[in-house]
């Protein structure tokens, strides 16, 4: 994906830019979160964490919509309560422009045709990865404010605690998925960053998450 960027984005210009239908600030978040060598581990492991989760809303091509992307984010807690469906929208739309082979309309140049396109657009697993983190991002917190890694982690265990897992669960018919991992999106974040827990024990609790946001 860095490469992409760098090939395909980089080089144009702010009003080149907007004519995508890209939100450039979106763009330069993604940018450096993609320069961390320890949060591209750390993306990792949430790709491992919510794949299985996002299978379901995928089409048979492992690709998923912007209206399987809100659905997910719908079940999963983070709209309406955490983003606005504006804001989704435009980190949506602004990965899958990244990695269209054309151009997608910005919205207020939209006619029928820019309309199937929008459409039409899709992401894959790894560009939906980026997109929750950059969900993540778009929370206000209290300060002082938390790290890159612990707003992704905070993004995730509140998924974690919404209606969604139960019906990824009800879907595969088991409390396992296919490859043996439980139904626990954290369970590899307590393997790997158990400092991280450790730190902050009263997030236990459902309603935590709210008490964080600013």
């Amino acid at each position: 994906l860095e490469r992409l960027v760098q090939a395909k984005i980089l080089p144009l210009d702010r009003v080149a830019l907007s004519e995508r239908g890209v939100s450039n600030d979106t763009l330069l978040t993604l940018m450096n979160l993609l320069k961390e060598k320890e949060m591209s581990n750390f993306l990792a492991i949430v790709h491992k964490s919510l794949y299985p989760y996002y299978k379901l809303y995928a089409d048979a091509k492992g690709l998923i919509s912007a209206e399987g992307f809100i659905k997910l984010c719908t079940d999963f807690g983070i709209f309406p309560d955490v983003v606005t469906k504006p804001r989704l929208n435009r980190i949506f739309f602004t990965i899958a422009s990244i990695c269209a082979s054309e151009p997608l309309p910005s919205s207020s140049r939209l006619g029928r045709e820019d309309v199937s396109a929008k459409t039409s657009a899709k992401i894959d697993d790894h560009l939906f990865i980026e997109a929750i983190a950059l969900c993540a991002f778009e929370v206000p917190y209290k300060d002082p404010q938390p790290s890159n890694f612990e707003k992704i982690l905070f993004l995730i265990e509140r998924m974690s605690q919404a209606k969604g897992s139960e019906i990824v669960q009800k879907a595969h018919g088991r409390t396992r998925f296919p490859n043996g991992m439980q139904n626990d999106m954290l369970s590899l974040f307590k393997q790997h960053y158990p400092e991280m827990f450790a730190l902050a024990p009263q997030r236990k609790k459902k309603n935590a998450f709210f008490q964080l946001l600013g």
